[in-house]
Order: C-alpha cells, then structure tokens, then sequence
C-alpha cells in the first residue's frame, strides 16, 4: 500500500493542484488530547468499542516498531 501512495500524492499535486501540508504540531496535540476524550467516553459506554480499541491499539503499539525500523534513515 505505501508504494502507491507516492504517485497518488504526485497526481493531486500535479493534477488538481492540492497543496500537501502538515498540521501544525499543537493543532495535532489538542486533536490528540480530544480523540483520547472521545475513547474514554465511549469505552466505558460500549464494551464492543471498547475490545476494537484496545485490539487496534495494540496492532499500532507492534506497527510501531515497523514504522521506527522499516526504513533507511
């Protein structure tokens, strides 16, 4: 999948003009503080979220060393 992002990143540049930008750091904490919120909210009112959640925070915790070591710096 990562390989086919380069060249759709290309053609909305280069193709229709799409800037591509990062959000600014603190713009990311205060969405990540937010998500957090959502997560604790909504675990403790739906047990099914709850188990998704946890299993696919799990599967980003193991992607992690992946995305730290997947890669020549």
């Amino acid at each position: 999948g990562e390989a086919l992002q380069a060249p759709a990143l290309r053609r909305m540049r280069d193709k229709h003009g799409v800037r591509i930008i990062s959000w600014p750091s603190e713009i990311l904490d205060a969405y990540r503080k937010a998500w957090q919120e959502v997560v604790a909210e909504e675990s403790a009112a739906n047990l099914e979220f709850k188990r998704v959640y946890e299993s696919y925070s799990a599967f980003r915790e193991d992607y992690a060393i992946w995305r730290e070591n997947g890669y020549l710096k």
